[in-house]
């Protein structure tokens, strides 16, 4: 499994600037018994990050506004999720935020990889199945 405590993480400069700014206000919004672990992965991921111009994004890597689907390894069960900030959420029932224990656990990741999320029930294991980057919640 790849390391992801050094993984690259590629984020634009405008949404580097919103976890940035957002990072303390949200801790507020996230349930208690995953609000320091989510911060610290995204200040993690922040502090890591290569910023890139909305010209150079990388497709192929799970980032700020990719769709995305996983499978659940244990059950299979497929999901489709686009990985959005906050302030974005009203787009699709599908949209995850950064702040999710999933949405911060898949970022920078690509198809094939497998990743382990811990949320309120227990911990999943799920592998990512297709990226794809369509940019301001898959809307044209």
């Amino acid at each position: 499994m790849p390391d992801k405590k050094n993984r690259t993480i590629y984020i634009t400069e405008s949404d580097y600037k919103f976890i940035k700014q957002h990072l303390d206000f949200f801790y507020y919004f996230i349930p208690p018994n995953n609000a320091l672990e989510i911060i610290m992965k995204c200040e993690n991921m922040l502090d890591r990050a290569i910023i890139v111009t909305k010209k150079h994004i990388v497709r192929d890597v799970i980032m700020i506004n990719s769709q995305f689907t996983v499978s659940e390894v244990k059950s299979g069960v497929e999901r489709d999720f686009i990985l959005t900030l906050p302030s974005t959420t009203k787009c699709s029932q599908r949209n995850l935020s950064i702040f999710s224990p999933l949405g911060s656990a898949v970022i920078g990741f690509r198809v094939g990889d497998v990743i382990e999320c811990e949320d309120s029930e227990c911990a999943k294991k799920y592998i990512i199945k297709s990226i794809m980057y369509e940019g301001n919640c898959g809307l044209k």
